[in-house]
């Protein structure tokens, strides 16, 4: 069995988990995208490759809220930085990683206690 090496624990999800970030893009557009992992300290998701060029590495978004299967509710919105955006996949899409740079740390606490719930749901234990 593996440990992760990350500051925080994440929740691995596919996209037939069903849940998606609400963001809010740094021109205010929103955009909704499937999460592909999710952790107190930043979030992955997909984007399809026609919508690439609208983030780039070292932007910054704003999850607002995490709807579908579970919906969790931001009490406060989390600014993230984009660090990384990945080549096309299959299906077209674009994986996108961003860490949070601003969130309350009450937040960030609901956020480890919601991952927590959901690694336990999904099976993945330490």
């Amino acid at each position: 069995m593996s440990t992760e090496r990350r500051r925080y624990r994440r929740v691995k999800l596919g996209l037939e988990d069903g849940f998606f970030g609400n963001f809010q893009l740094s021109d205010g557009s929103v955009i909704n995208a499937p999460l592909v992992n999710l952790s107190a300290g930043g979030v992955n998701f997909v984007l399809p490759a026609a919508d690439r060029e609208r983030i780039k590495p070292g932007s910054r978004l704003v999850l607002l809220r995490i709807f579908g299967v579970t919906n969790f509710e931001l009490n406060r919105s989390a600014e993230a930085l984009v660090r990384w955006i990945g080549d096309p996949g299959p299906g077209g899409t674009v994986p996108v990683g961003c860490e949070f740079q601003e969130i309350d740390e009450s937040e960030r606490g609901r956020l480890e206690r919601f991952v927590d719930a959901e690694r336990v749901v999904r099976g993945q234990y330490d």
